[in-house]
């Protein structure tokens, strides 16, 4: 019998318990209309000691929807910078998702 198990870090060692691949947070964020909200979310990815591998900013109705990709943190980091994305002023809702690739998709994107 095969069982699915859920994927759950140990927020080790990822380069030894996953070679070749590479950790990638996707944090999504719906905010006020101002142009601040960027700023501080830039400000927050590098005092996590966080990479940006990538940031897109675009407008729903009256709110803009920021996706912003980083790398170079733990899972447990991920989080604890969602939850500082959270608490900047006009953002209304943070979400984190971890995604893990093999290097070899990355070195062809």
């Amino acid at each position: 019998m095969n069982a699915i198990a859920p994927f759950v870090s140990t927020d080790g060692d990822f380069d030894f318990e996953f070679p070749d691949c590479i950790l990638t947070h996707v944090f999504s964020m719906a905010t006020a209309d101002e142009v601040d909200v960027a700023i501080e979310t830039l400000l927050a990815v590098r005092n996590a000691g966080a990479k940006l591998a990538g940031m897109r900013v675009f407008r729903i109705g009256a709110q803009l929807h920021h996706k912003v990709r980083v790398r170079g943190i733990r899972t447990r980091d991920a989080h604890q910078l969602a939850d500082r994305l959270a608490a900047i002023p006009g953002v209304s809702n943070t979400t984190v998702e971890h995604v893990v690739s093999h290097q070899s998709q990355i070195s062809s994107a």
